[in-house]
């Protein structure tokens, strides 16, 4: 469309007007691609010229270029285009439009904080020997990771540094068992970036929140031991149709623990589920690059 960064989208164009090919495109916006005559024929403009240009997007599959994936891309963005063309003549369709994309950013964030935690915790693992067999894969899924919500900044007692805060947010149905094996991964994750180089800007500080709000169901493969007994319970009363689904999400492990997996965690009958909100850290000190000592293992929790 021949627009500069930050300009606004052109005028509509008139239906049935002819648009010479080395004219700029230019759509008619109160349609859609199949309702304007117009709008079909630049949108079989701009596919073309995208499937002659093929050689330089070598690292898009080839599947991205079909007619399928082609045609959906093209929806999505014209999708887009239309609603900030109508934000540009109307400023409540402006404001709207404004908070959508705002709501999508923040989600974006969100998830992308889930998927850094859950990559962390997946190295961490590789340190501790006693979380290396498979009984402990349900655990490092996306689904199963608390949501971080920013808080602010503050300046750190003692020093003039700014420390942006996020507070974390736990599921409900996670045990206090899985919790405690997700304080050993953060530990773990703490103490490898203590030996190297600060990158990033600034620091950034975890406070525990209060749970989730919503009812949210543990994803399919965690392990009875990481869903809370309490929890358990409390859905079976309040919501007997979901009984049957949460049959086929948790599995029985079809192999015991590690003794020392026990010690770490405290045993299955243990856990009797303290308040979500209240942060579980230091309960494990590192004293190697692969293992933690039986003692550090024994503190009470």
């Amino acid at each position: 469309m021949k627009l500069k960064p930050g300009e606004d989208l052109p005028e509509s164009a008139f239906e049935g007007e002819p648009i010479a090919a080395g004219d700029p495109v230019r759509f008619v916006w109160s349609k859609t691609a199949k309702q304007s005559t117009t709008n079909a024929s630049m949108k079989k403009r701009i596919l073309a010229d995208l499937k002659s240009k093929r050689h330089k997007y070598k690292y898009v599959p080839d599947k991205e270029f079909s007619k399928k994936a082609l045609d959906g891309a093209f929806e999505q963005v014209f999708t887009t285009l239309r609603q900030k063309f109508k934000a540009q003549r109307d400023g409540t369709a402006a404001t709207r439009l404004k908070r959508r994309e705002d709501h999508k950013a923040l989600r974006s964030r969100r998830q992308n904080r889930k998927k850094a935690k859950l990559g962390n915790r997946t190295e961490a693992r590789k340190k501790v020997d006693a979380f290396a067999q498979p009984i402990f894969d349900g655990a490092l899924q996306q689904e199963c990771m608390s949501s971080e919500e920013s808080d602010g900044e503050y300046a750190a007692e003692g020093s003039g540094e700014t420390v942006q805060v996020f507070r974390t947010r736990g599921l409900q149905w996670r045990s206090s068992r899985l919790r405690r094996f997700y304080a050993v991964l953060d530990e773990q994750d703490r103490f490898d970036k203590s030996l190297k180089p600060k990158r990033g800007l600034g620091r950034r500080e975890r406070r525990e929140g209060l749970p989730k709000d919503g009812f949210f169901l543990p994803p399919k493969g965690v392990a009875r031991w990481m869903v809370s007994r309490r929890w358990l319970q409390e859905t079976a009363a309040m919501r007997p149709d979901v009984t049957d689904m949460l049959r086929e999400l948790i599995v029985d492990p079809a192999e015991p623990e590690p003794e020392l997996a026990q010690l770490m965690l405290g045993p299955e009958h243990s856990d009797d589920e303290q308040d979500q909100a209240r942060p579980a850290t230091n309960l494990y000190a590192h004293v190697s690059d692969t293992s933690y000592s039986l003692h550090n293992a024994l503190q009470p929790l």
